[in-house]
């Protein structure tokens, strides 16, 4: 696992107003390709980040301890199916419920939690993507705006 404590800009989203203490820690697990015990460096395969420089010392690595089902079967991380829609033909998942709003341009972006998903799915979406969903109508009605703002 890699240390993200100079890469969270790579974690933070446009418009995200969280403070640093709340952004992930650790990203990974990577590949290790090549190691230099006498100067504690380690070389990753980082996919996707051509540009990034690729070794890193042992201070901002940590091994990876992948769950063990069979020891803790409430823990198994199954990511969920998309439901096939008969009607558009298309595969789909659901909102379960939206968290936060932010204004962008002239219109509005929720902040969209998935259905049997967990936070770290969770994704802005813009006003016209969510204006038809009935979590939009539950998050503006306890907000009490649901007759102001669309």
């Amino acid at each position: 696992m890699l240390s993200t404590f100079h890469r969270r800009r790579d974690f933070m989203q446009r418009g995200d107003h969280r403070v640093a203490k709340f952004m992930v820690c650790w990203d990974g697990p990577y590949k290790i390709l090549r190691a230099w015990p006498k100067s504690s460096l380690y070389e990753l395969d980082l996919p996707g980040h051509s540009n990034a420089f690729s070794k890193f010392h042992t201070s901002l690595l940590k091994p990876h301890v992948s769950n063990d089902d069979s020891l803790y079967p409430s823990r198994a991380c199954a990511e969920p199916e998309p439901v096939f829609d008969p009607e558009t033909g298309e595969d789909q998942h659901f909102v379960e419920q939206i968290l936060d709003r932010c204004r962008r341009g002239r219109g509005w972006q929720y902040l969209v939690r998935w259905k049997d998903f967990g936070p770290e799915h969770d994704l802005w979406l813009p006003g016209s993507r969510v204006d038809n969903l009935e979590a939009l109508n539950v998050y503006l009605r306890d907000l009490g705006l649901h007759d102001k703002i669309l």
